[in-house]
């Protein structure tokens, strides 16, 4: 039984889990029973969570990835136009930032010392990552827009200078993609484009098309080589690890891990990251994803909600091919292929997981349905009142979390200044006290305090937020650090080594954990000694 659901519970979830089988196997059931069915699935994930402000979070982003995805399905052409035309600019625009940080802007920052390593390791390679933060992001939200922009550039519906603006928004988005040397985003978007090409090859022309998709995929393929020959030969390479491919088996690894533990519910819609300190080799570098957003989601949600992604995946290529298969098809060719590429992408990243590639996805995704769904007749437009108060409070709790977040971030950077940061860390607890890391921040800050004033009542406060800190998230492990540390300042070394020991257990390989641990243990054997 995982440790972390209690008998009750526990029994509750593999009933529900059996439900779901037999009304799967069942003929004839109602729509309305899955709508049922899937936030229940979803409530037993998040009772059964390590953590649940991540699950809360997490669910949230889906729900609100539902809604988008729901407002664009029902949107007439002229609507759709403005979606599309939204994603083309922002691509464009992603692509520049991309660019000038490539050739000008990195080579122009200073960087703290007090960075990140990943900062300094992405600015010495180079790479570009415009907002997003990562090149994998960039590279997945321009393989979304450039098949929408080439698209533009060679409609005939439009004016010569409309196609000619598009055809150097596709260059630059192009040269935008190259400088994320992301061999993932080149591949993905090559094959892509080769499979809807060999989807909608007709009778007439089925060969030539054929052998033009499969000299897409053979380009794709070799352009993404060439971008991982530069990455592992150009400067800051030995900072990246050791190579993309290797370092997303020991992410996989850890996700199947995971997995094989908790079968059935998971470890908790957005606890990967939480739990991967345990399953952590020397090999794998640190990860709060698992470079396959399926994989992420069958660790994370278990059998039951991984294969209900799976197959909500698996219909969508099918509406793909459907609109790629119509004889009329146009610019729902390189929607379908705009589609099919972030599909392929989330194979070896996490693009899906992130809320600016993650919404422009499932807006597109909304489209492309809406579109096949206009064969069959003309688009349902009903209204629910579930949905309706589903929204408020996503609305709600999005307002609220945001606020308290913020407060956090504030705190943090003004930890380093006693007085103010605890004021802020209090008020960052005070707006959300279900926050583990506030609570935790909070600690931290009392701890600094009541060591330099020497106050016992202080430190005590700190003992008592860590403790709350690691009674909401039990399998961080720098939770347990904390609380060791706060508890060897109170003099409490017996109570010290329980929480640095449960802090080694969750990271085994974190050598400041390790060795904190064994000198709390020579002096308890020291002092048994004496006595």
């Amino acid at each position: 039984m995982p440790p972390h659901v209690d008998p009750a519970g526990y029994g509750l979830c593999l009933a529900l889990a059996a439900l779901i089988g037999v009304m799967a196997g069942s003929p004839g059931i109602s729509p309305v029973w899955c709508w049922l069915l899937a936030p229940a699935a979803l409530a037993a994930n998040f009772i059964a969570s390590f953590q649940w402000f991540a699950s809360a979070h997490t669910i949230a982003f889906w729900v609100a990835c539902y809604f988008v995805f729901l407002a664009c399905k029902r949107q007439g052409r002229g609507d759709r136009g403005e979606v599309t035309m939204a994603v083309v600019l922002s691509g464009t625009t992603l692509a520049l930032h991309g660019l000038y940080q490539s050739l000008i802007g990195f080579d122009a920052m200073s960087i703290a010392g007090e960075a990140p390593a990943a900062l300094h390791a992405r600015v010495a390679s180079g790479r570009a990552v415009a907002t997003l933060g990562l090149p994998g992001a960039l590279a997945g939200f321009l393989a979304l827009s450039l098949p929408l922009t080439l698209c533009r550039a060679l409609s005939a519906d439009r004016s010569r200078g409309q196609r000619a603006l598009a055809l150097v928004a596709t260059v630059a988005q192009a040269a935008g993609l190259a400088a994320t040397r992301s061999a993932a985003g080149v591949a993905s978007l090559a094959a892509a484009g080769a499979l809807v090409l060999w989807w909608s090859s007709t009778a007439g022309r089925r060969v030539v098309a054929r052998r033009l998709a499969v000299a897409l995929l053979a380009a794709g393929l070799a352009v993404a080589t060439l971008l991982l020959a530069t990455r592992f030969s150009g400067g800051g390479a030995s900072d990246e690890g050791a190579g993309p491919l290797a370092l997303r088996a020991g992410n996989w690894k850890v996700a199947a891990m995971i997995l094989a533990d908790h079968p059935l519910l998971g470890a908790g819609a957005g606890c990967f990251g939480i739990v991967f300190p345990k399953y952590r080799a020397w090999e794998m570098n640190e990860s709060r994803f698992a470079h396959n957003s399926y994989l992420q989601i069958l660790a994370e949600c278990g059998l039951p909600l991984g294969v209900a992604a799976l197959t909500l995946a698996g219909l969508l290529i099918a509406r793909l091919r459907r609109l790629a298969l119509r004889p009329d098809c146009g610019d729902e060719r390189f929607l379908a292929i705009s589609c099919v590429a972030f599909l392929l992408h989330n194979l070896v990243d996490f693009t899906f997981f992130l809320p600016t590639v993650g919404f422009a996805f499932v807006a597109l995704a909304g489209i492309a349905v809406g579109r096949t769904e206009q064969e069959d007749g003309p688009p349902k437009h009903a209204t629910s009142l579930g949905r309706t108060v589903g929204a408020f409070v996503l609305a709600a709790f999005a307002i609220l979390v945001t606020r308290a977040d913020q407060a956090r971030e504030l705190a943090r950077a003004v930890v380093t200044e006693p007085a103010i940061g605890r004021v802020e860390a209090v008020r960052a607890v005070n707006a959300n006290p279900w926050d583990p890391e506030a609570r935790s921040l909070l600690s931290h800050v009392l701890f600094e305090t009541g060591l330099s004033d020497q106050n016992i009542e202080v430190l005590r406060e700190a003992e008592a937020q860590a403790q709350r800190a690691a009674d909401l998230d039990p399998m961080t492990p720098h939770h347990w650090h904390q609380l060791g540390r706060v508890r060897l300042a109170l003099r409490d070394p017996l109570g010290a080594f329980i929480a640095l020991q449960r802090a080694t257990e969750l990271y085994p390989i974190k050598i400041e954990y390790r060795d904190d641990r064994d000198r709390v243990g020579t002096a308890l054997a020291r002092e048994k000694e004496r006595r």
